[in-house]
């Protein structure tokens, strides 16, 4: 490993020690949110709530002092309770969009990685950002680790988006696009295709809950951004099942599938290519798991 290779290496280690902090923290944050939303529903329900005058002994003028004490004290806890939890509120999505932030980052830098392991020119950080499911495209040009995918890549401007909502949706319908997908790539040892359906199918239920029409395309994180195109989204969303940026799309798409970003069989294979290319996982998919995060069933969900 080259002494630039090194230090992309101490750079990843470092951002997915980040992102393991930002995932916790934000696990966390929607653990207290649930509660002070429990708290303040309880305090606004107790300031509601007129004291009971046989509850306390003593004089009547000193009872209605306490109880209006009371009454004041809860009144004042349940408004800071209630501000503390729009506080709260508006602090995740930052929260969230810190994490799509850095995990675009990190993005970038295991691209740059795969290319300089390779050997081939551009082992620096793409020009505009990363390249990948989880952010916008670098330029379009030869898949990195030639030999391990057979990607061929077309013109951006080549991607269609005219047939979201075309396809099937749930579990079995998603076994069935990347059956075809090994297919077209021409991979048939069965250990080999069994690696890459547990994969790309634990990925498709947490990118895009098996296809399903409401996760077809992400107008919600970082990459939201660039003109309309045919399907009325923004150019750079992720989209399909798989959630590929049309730039990787186009980058590493397979030869024999189409140009549709939304065909899942497309979309599917492009996403193996990109896995292929990025993380350096085998054909056979033995090591998929393990390099990428997101297709492993036993640990926690973390964009690819």
């Amino acid at each position: 490993m080259t002494t630039a290779q090194g230090e992309f290496q101490v750079q990843l280690t470092e951002l997915d020690e980040m992102a393991a902090v930002l995932e916790t923290a934000g696990a966390r944050m929607a653990e207290i949110h649930q509660r002070l939303r429990q708290a303040d529903a309880a305090l606004a329900a107790g300031a509601a709530r007129p004291v009971d005058p046989t509850a306390v002994t003593g004089p009547p003028q000193e009872v209605a002092t306490v109880a209006g004490q009371v009454r004041s004290d809860v009144s004042a806890t349940a408004q800071r309770s209630h501000q503390v939890t729009a506080e709260h509120a508006a602090l995740s999505p930052e929260l969230a969009e810190d994490a799509g932030k850095l995990q675009a980052t990190r993005d970038a830098y295991a691209e740059a990685e795969g290319r300089a392991k390779g050997g081939l020119p551009g082992g620096g950080l793409p020009p505009g950002g990363p390249g990948g499911p989880s952010g916008p495209g670098g330029p379009t040009g030869p898949v990195p680790h030639p030999g391990e995918s057979d990607a061929q890549a077309i013109a951006p401007d080549q991607v269609s988006y005219r047939d979201k909502g075309a396809w099937p949706s749930g579990e079995a319908a998603c076994r069935q696009y990347v059956d075809q997908a090994l297919d077209t790539m021409g991979i048939t040892d069965p250990q080999a295709r069994a690696n890459w359906e547990q994969g790309m199918v634990t990925i498709m239920s947490r990118e895009s809950a098996y296809n399903s029409p409401g996760f077809q395309v992400n107008e919600g994180d970082s990459n939201a951004h660039g003109a309309p195109m045919a399907d009325g989204s923004p150019a750079n969303c992720s989209r399909g099942a798989c959630q590929t940026v049309p730039a990787t799309f186009a980058r590493y798409h397979q030869p024999g599938t189409s140009t549709e970003i939304y065909d899942p069989v497309a979309n599917t294979a492009a996403a193996m290519n990109y896995c292929m290319g990025t993380y350096q996982v085998r054909k056979d998919g033995s090591n998929l798991a393990q390099n990428v995060q997101q297709a492993d069933p036993n640990r926690p969900p973390h964009g690819y």
